[in-house]
């Protein structure tokens, strides 16, 4: 898998206040995608951290995963508890067939 995640300096509360850091999340994750050299991607995850602690994450096989994905799956996994979010973090998963990725 290939992922990204952000640890908060405050809780966050409302999709208004996550917005802009799921945006940047997204943008973080595609430039590690594209680092890969093209990942061959089989589905998307979330995970949501809240003020208290305990967690949440939604995973979805899915093959076309853009920016409105997250941020539904996002809504949903944190529509899991009333909670504020101190983390959010957001991933690919990598089909079964692979390639070696170059040292250098």
């Amino acid at each position: 898998s290939i992922s990204v995640e952000q640890t908060f300096d405050r809780d966050l509360t409302g999709i208004s206040q996550l917005m802009p850091e799921i945006s940047k999340l997204y943008q973080d994750l595609q430039a590690r995608i594209e680092r890969a050299g093209g990942a061959n991607i089989s589905g998307g995850f979330v995970k949501v951290k809240f003020s208290d602690f305990s967690q949440t994450t939604l995973s979805r096989s899915q093959v076309n995963i853009n920016l409105s994905s997250y941020i539904q799956w996002i809504e949903q996994a944190a529509a899991r508890d009333n909670k504020s979010i101190r983390l959010l973090g957001m991933g690919v998963q990598l089909s079964g067939e692979s390639r070696q990725l170059s040292l250098f």
